[in-house]
């Protein structure tokens, strides 16, 4: 969990350092057209972090052998990502109801 939160801030990090450099280009005119394309390139950003961290939790569950395929992997990260649950799966033929936050 502490290295989600630790990429998640370096990806926070470097929009405001980007943010700050580009300070007197945004509040020159046209400030709407700069603002909307800010955002709309503010959140790509923050979704190719969070894109990132599920990418990282699939190869984690690959590595300990957790899921059987990088596909289910993947889906289970993505899942539990955003809802922070999952659902009934039979890991290593026990059948329980994995109800964690890992992100």
């Amino acid at each position: 969990m502490i290295v989600t939160i630790v990429l998640q801030a370096g990806f926070i990090g470097m929009s405001s350092f980007v943010l700050q450099k580009i300070g007197r280009w945004f509040v020159s005119p046209p400030i709407n057209t700069k603002l909307v394309l800010t955002l709309i390139v503010l959140v790509l950003w923050l979704v190719v972090g969070l894109t990132v961290s599920a990418w990282l939790w699939a190869f984690v569950f690959i590595a300990i052998d957790a899921l059987p395929n990088l596909e289910e992997a993947l889906y289970f990260s993505v899942v539990t990502l955003t809802t922070g649950y999952s659902y009934r799966r039979d890991f290593k033929g026990i059948k329980r109801h994995v109800n964690c936050q890992i992100f």
